[in-house]
């Protein structure tokens, strides 16, 4: 299913509410771009510019020098975290991944200030321009009004706990998506999520799983 670009403002015209919650954030937003350009758009830029886009992105030293982890093999990467622009992974085969920013448009400004550094400080990557730009889904993150008791662990059915983890995974309807439940902060994280419409039957899922164990108010912060 095709992400939804428009999120916040199909969310207000359709007046879709988060019963249950205190409040629900768009926290991440997964965003891909690709360098990789198909041959008929390479012959095109070859023919405007004179010289032949980059199949590869080459590593420089100013990358170098900022990469958090050193990768090696078939999927090997640079990270960097950037101060405003969120992290980013970046693929020798030409792709790039960005973390970090909540909403569609300041992905893609970020993910095109990555570009044009690429393109300035690389010196074989001058002739670097997105080919695709893609956001397959948002991190969604929110706090109930009210506390969870601890007894929603023996919920076999619709909830799956191990000790090994602090987070209660909840079981909803809508494909892609596997809320995680927080009790000590009644937190409830939502990843996977592409549309309006997806998140909101998602959350009255969650408000009905946890209905029958609701306690007093969250006070936490």
């Amino acid at each position: 299913m095709c992400p939804e670009v428009l999120f916040a403002t199909t969310w207000r015209r359709r007046k879709y509410k988060a019963t249950g919650f205190k409040f629900l954030d768009r926290s991440n937003v997964v965003h891909h771009m690709s360098f990789v350009l198909p041959p008929y758009a390479r012959s095109l830029r070859s023919a405007l510019y004179r010289s032949h886009p980059p199949s590869v992105l080459r590593t420089c030293a100013p990358l170098a020098a900022a990469n958090l982890e050193k990768t090696t093999g078939a999927f090997a990467h640079l990270r960097i975290r950037t101060q405003k622009n969120g992290k980013f992974l970046i693929f020798g085969t030409g792709n790039v991944i960005l973390a970090g920013r909540r909403t569609h448009a300041s992905a893609c400004v970020s993910s095109m200030r990555m570009a044009l550094t690429l393109s300035t400080h690389c010196a074989k990557s001058s002739n670097l321009w997105p080919a695709v730009h893609e956001a397959p889904n948002s991190v969604v993150t929110g706090q109930l009004i009210h506390r969870v008791d601890d007894a929603i662990k023996q919920d076999s059915v619709r909830v799956n706990h191990s000790p090994k983890f602090p987070g209660i995974a909840l079981s909803v309807k809508q494909n892609g998506i596997t809320p995680e439940l927080y009790l000590r902060r009644c937190m409830i994280i939502i990843p996977g999520v592409t549309r309006a419409k997806q998140l909101s039957d998602a959350v009255a899922c969650i408000a009905d799983i946890v209905a029958p164990f609701t306690t007093s108010i969250c006070t936490e912060t």
